[in-house]
């Protein structure tokens, strides 16, 4: 008996056949990329305005520009494929793009968690410490915080797409989803 499960397929597309039943996909593809158009927008525009006005070269804002390019890049993972399926009727993704797809979506969602941590963690201090708020919490520091939660994360995540490309634990997920009619049949 072999140690190493191989079943003698090698994936290298997924076909997504969950929305061929909607009555009206190209305006709920619309409406997803005017959402994402509109995420885009908001954020950039967030980014741009922090970055120009001194006045608003504070921890909370720079945190708040740490957000939004998180909402960027989360958003980015999330619906890019959605578009591409509803508007442009290409039903087929790669693995390997799948698989980054996957990797930037949960980079967006851990590293918004620790965003939001950083948000909670300033204005704890401006609460609890205001007087000494200035010097707790500076600009430095918060650069700091952020460029920390943004090497912290990607060892976090790179544990599952590992996982992933690893044969035997790919092949059971395989196994798993050739159970619903998620993925076609090959053979």
């Amino acid at each position: 008996m072999s140690l190493v499960n191989f079943t003698g397929q090698n994936v290298v597309e997924f076909t997504i056949t969950g929305f061929d039943h909607l009555p009206y996909h190209k305006l709920m593809g619309a409406g997803i990329l005017l959402a994402y158009c509109l995420a885009l927008l908001g954020s950039t525009t967030n980014i741009c305005v922090i970055s120009t006005d001194r006045r608003l070269h504070r921890p909370m804002y720079l945190l708040i520009c740490n957000l939004a390019l998180v909402d960027i890049m989360f958003t980015t993972g999330a619906s890019t494929t959605m578009i591409s399926v509803l508007l442009a009727g290409d039903k087929t993704v790669s693995y390997h793009s799948c698989l980054s797809r996957v990797f930037i979506y949960h980079l967006g969602d851990v590293t918004q968690c620790l965003a939001l941590s950083l948000m909670a963690l300033d204005r704890t201090v401006a609460i609890s410490e205001p007087l000494r708020y200035a010097t707790i919490l500076t600009n430095q520091r918060a650069c700091l915080l952020i460029v920390v939660s943004w090497l912290l994360v990607p060892p976090l995540i790179n544990p599952t797409v590992y996982c992933l490309q690893n044969k035997e634990i790919r092949g059971t997920v395989l196994r798993i989803f050739r159970r619903n009619p998620v993925l076609p049949s090959k053979g």
